[in-house]
């Protein structure tokens, strides 16, 4: 039986990545980053060999699968070898991955270690000036339909990440203060180079909406009888969420990746082309493919 430890990577700098953090990638020839796409990673590669789980993003419909899907992953390895899971900022600071390693070390009876770095949290406070004693509530983005918004302490909300995102997230904050509501938006916290800028703003929201003449042409290509398809570069989240406003999208499995099209032959996509209404995260190449189906 092998040993897991979870390794936390700091908000970006690479100060600011703890001791035991860094002796543990450094003594490990076995570990595995949750995402490479981190700025302490261009620092780390040159001392630590690793191998990065970001083609999971690519695999899965959704977060919460591809998280669940590097969880089971990194515990099946586990069960064999010692391994080191990096992981950015804190791994118990807005981490899902890690709770899913927990639960399922605890079921495997696979041994487990944490090993915390500075969280994304501790240097937005830093930044600010801010005291968290003074209470926060930290959510994210895409559970905000389901949580309470407390206005009577500070609020944190990540996964803020494409201006669709940012837009949902004001219209549900709007929903609960008023218009001048102060909101300071954090970038880049705990990397230097990138936080020196920021300003206090007021609430802003980003979209790109479709136009309205969109909708009144895909309701008339479907009137007459003309199917609509939507193929993007877009996340696949992203993607329907737009086509089921547009009446593009009526369910979900209407939905298809690239990196699902990969691993589709194209006899097969010439059986199933007319089943898929909206086509995401797609490659030159797999536009090819789609014509000619």
């Amino acid at each position: 039986m092998g040993k897991i430890s979870i390794v936390g990577l700091g908000p970006g700098d690479y100060s600011l990545i703890s001791q035991g953090a860094l002796y543990a990638l450094s003594s490990s020839s076995n570990v595995y980053l949750r995402t490479k796409k981190h700025p302490t990673v261009d620092q780390l590669k040159e001392k630590i060999q690793y191998t990065a789980l970001d083609y999971f993003y690519e695999k899965e419909e959704n977060f919460e699968e591809v998280y669940g899907q590097i969880a089971k992953f990194i515990v099946e390895k586990g069960k064999t070898e010692d391994l080191v899971y990096a992981v950015p900022g804190h791994p118990r600071v807005a981490e899902k991955t890690v709770g899913i390693i927990e639960s399922l070390c605890k079921e495997n009876k696979v041994e487990l270690e944490i090993i915390p770095s500075m969280s994304f949290v501790d240097a937005m406070y830093n930044y600010l000036g801010v005291d968290p004693a003074e209470g926060f509530k930290l959510l994210d983005a895409f559970e905000l339909e389901e949580s309470y918004i407390d206005t009577s302490t500070n609020t944190i909300i990540t996964q803020i990440y494409d201006p669709f995102i940012a837009s949902n997230v004001k219209l549900k904050l709007m929903e609960h203060y008023d218009d001048e509501q102060e909101v300071c938006i954090v970038v880049g916290a705990g990397i230097k180079d990138l936080e020196s800028n920021l300003t206090y703003i007021g609430m802003v929201g980003m979209i790109d909406p479709p136009r309205e003449e969109a909708k009144e042409a895909v309701k008339k290509c479907k009137t007459a009888g003309i199917k609509t398809v939507m193929i993007t570069g877009d996340h696949k989240i992203t993607a329907t969420a737009i086509a089921k406003e547009l009446g593009i999208l009526e369910k979900e499995e209407e939905a298809i990746t690239g990196a699902e099209l990969e691993e589709m032959s194209q006899e097969e996509l010439e059986k199933n082309i007319r089943n898929y209404s909206v086509y995401a995260r797609v490659q030159p190449e797999h536009k090819v493919r789609i014509v000619k189906a």
